[in-house]
């Protein structure tokens, strides 16, 4: 319960509080980043607190943990940054240096969170490897605080981690990813004169088209990401594998003239591809701990 609660309160933090103002300039709201995980880690060690202690051992059990993982978590965050700007780490790293980066700073963030609940709080780490192994063979015995923690890391895992993921794997789209319905026109107009002669009095071709701009910044397509990736995670949770290809059906019809721009094709395809992956895989797991 305990590394549960510290993992759903630094996601909480770390996602649904860091706007996109804030992850575009960490290093001017690291601050208020810190102070969001301030909060929602004192809650989380706070109920850790007085479901393990009753209440008791203040300084060992909220205070000194509360420290430590801020600390940590500011060391690793201000490292990422100076990472960021580097361009000797960017090109050390190669092509998605951005993802590897989002990648490797969670992985430090969740280490961090796990050392201190074996160091505070019990954990341990053969017990957590041995559960781990367990939900491949059979459910695992979670009590009811505990699926209710892990339905909530799993939710934001399926909608905001699995979508920034997913962002930087794509990147941005490009600007000049832009697809148009066209629309050609002939007009040709005459009129019968008394001589019986058909007589011309206009004609003309007129042009029509239609510009669809993508908005880089948010746009209903992250909205309709984390919805499309929770319904597979639930029908997959459900083995309602054939209405999945319902949902990839409505969304390619939805996006069928736009799928006459090549680039747009590619960028849509990649997307709904990893969307589909995290929801199926997510769900399977969702599966293999609460299902038995």
């Amino acid at each position: 319960m305990a590394l549960l609660s510290l993992i759903l309160a630094h996601f909480i933090a770390d996602f649904y509080l860091q706007k996109d103002r804030m992850a575009n300039n960490k290093e001017k709201y690291l601050r208020l980043h810190m102070m969001h995980h301030a909060i929602f880690l004192l809650i989380a060690l706070l109920f850790i607190w007085g479901r393990n202690n009753q209440y008791h051992g203040f300084f060992v059990h909220v205070l000194f943990p509360l420290i430590l993982i801020l600390i940590t978590h500011y060391l690793i965050d201000l490292m990422k940054i100076k990472m960021e700007k580097s361009q000797r780490v960017k090109e050390l790293l190669g092509s998605y240096y951005d993802l590897k980066l989002f990648v490797s700073d969670q992985i430090l963030h969740l280490i961090v969170l796990m050392i201190i609940g074996h160091l505070f709080f019990s954990l341990s780490f053969r017990l957590v490897f041995e559960n781990i192994i367990a939900s491949f063979q059979s459910s695992v015995a979670l009590s009811p605080t505990d699926k209710v923690l892990f339905l909530a890391i799993i939710i934001i895992a399926v909608t905001s981690i699995s979508g920034h993921i997913i962002a930087k794997t794509l990147g941005n789209p490009s600007i000049n990813i832009t697809t148009f319905e066209g629309k050609l026109t002939f007009k040709s107009e005459s009129l019968d004169d008394r001589s019986g002669k058909l007589r011309e009095l206009n004609r003309g071709v007129s042009e029509e088209y239609h510009y669809l701009l993508l908005n880089n910044r948010y746009n209903r397509g992250r909205t309709i990401g984390y919805i499309e990736r929770l319904l597979v995670l639930i029908l997959t949770y459900y083995a309602a594998y054939p209405a999945i290809a319902f949902i990839i059906t409505a969304k390619s019809i939805a996006r069928f003239k736009q799928m006459e721009d090549r680039d747009f094709a590619e960028y849509f395809l990649l997307g709904t591809l990893l969307s589909m992956l995290f929801g199926i895989v997510l769900g399977l797991v969702v599966r293999m701990v609460l299902s038995g």
